[in-house]
């Protein structure tokens, strides 16, 4: 036994003082390392993390190959996780699917088979939702809404994660002008994106609305809605034209004369109204006459049960010399007082050239 061990020393001792001991041939393992190439940059659902293994080496300088491995995580426990893709490149993109979690694997093997593992999770963001409101109606002039009509309002509600859009939750809230009594409002859900108004009272009006994901993402917006009285109807085209302070001469050799009014302008309740208006909440402005002769002493008497917009004069009735007065006055759903004297010819409640009233002087030959 003792020669065998002095037979392996001596040749042990031969060989090394030979040179002949090789050490070249024993493979030492690669490093993996992932490099985020869009670092710095936040990331959302539908982004893509760009990643590079690039900065993986080996130390024998053997080429090396590349297993990628990626994981959505729903959660934080690593038991939720599920794949999304692989690849084999030295770089490569994944696409991330939501939030809050992804999770990337890289494995670096040489020639040889020696491999190493790098591992990083990276946050994904909730991206917010955002809102906005716009009113629907028929606007006045003067860029309001008149009382009376309805309104319809809409909030359009977006999420860059794709994903949470059919989750999205919405409040709303009205906030009435001053003086409304809310069983007189009419503010009825038609959707979770559409609320109807009928406004009660004319003033300033404000809907809010607000968003909410179920990541803790919220907006909100806000729309003023000015609601303007109804204002009083306007004789537009008397015919004949008005000239005050002078008659209108009726001849009794030419025949009945017709006194009109050709139109009316108002937001609700015009004259005429187009049979094919498409707008159910209109009417149409109505009329009463009064007519002054020497039968009525020459007082304005109500013409009783005329209602029409125009009223015929027949000279054939009065005798040569006789003066007339033919008053017309036009009213819309809101019951209204003229503040003007019984003796004036015309009438304008805003006294603003907007006539309710028109009076016709006519003479007969």
């Amino acid at each position: 036994m003792g020669r065998a061990r002095d037979s392996i020393a001596a040749i042990i001792a031969a060989t090394l003082a030979s040179g002949c001991f090789f050490t070249d041939n024993i493979n030492q393992r690669p490093s993996a390392e992932i490099q985020q190439l869009n670092a710095g940059d936040p990331l959302y659902s539908d982004d893509l993390i760009e990643l590079s293994a690039d900065h993986s080496t080996d130390p024998d300088g053997d080429p090396l190959s590349f297993e990628w491995q990626a994981f959505y995580c729903p959660t934080a426990d690593p038991v939720d996780c599920e794949s999304i893709g692989t690849g084999t490149n030295i770089t490569w993109s994944v696409k991330i699917p939501g939030k809050p979690l992804v999770r990337v694997e890289l494995t670096v093997r040489d020639e040889y088979g020696a491999s190493a593992k790098d591992e990083q999770t990276f946050a994904v963001l909730n991206d917010a939702p955002t809102v906005s409101l716009t009113v629907q109606g028929t606007e006045s002039p003067t860029g309001g809404y008149t009382i009376g009509r309805p309104l319809s309002v809409f909030a359009e509600a977006h999420d860059g994660d794709v994903e949470d859009e059919p989750e999205l939750t919405l409040e709303w809230t009205l906030f009435p002008a001053p003086g409304s009594v809310p069983e007189d409002v009419e503010w009825v859900k038609k959707s979770d994106t559409q609320y109807d108004l009928r406004p009660d009272v004319a003033g300033l009006w404000r809907v809010d609305v607000s968003v909410a994901d179920p990541f803790g993402g919220t907006d909100d917006a806000s729309e003023q809605i000015l609601i303007e009285v109804d204002k009083p109807p306007c004789i537009d085209t008397p015919d004949p034209p008005l000239a005050l302070g002078a008659s209108y001469i009726v001849d009794r050799d030419a025949g009945a004369r017709r006194f009109a009014v050709l139109s009316v302008t108002d937001e609700l309740d015009p004259y005429p109204l187009s049979p094919s208006d498409p707008d159910p909440d209109r009417g149409e402005a109505t009329f009463s006459w009064w007519l002054a002769s020497p039968a009525t002493g020459g007082v304005l008497t109500e013409l009783a049960g005329h209602t029409l917009a125009d009223y015929t004069v027949d000279p054939a009735l009065y005798a040569p010399g006789d003066a007339l007065s033919l008053r017309a006055e036009v009213a819309d759903r809101v019951p209204r007082a003229l503040p003007c004297a019984d003796g004036a010819a015309t009438c304008s409640i805003d006294d603003d050239g907007c006539l309710q009233r028109v009076t016709w002087e006519v003479q007969i030959r």
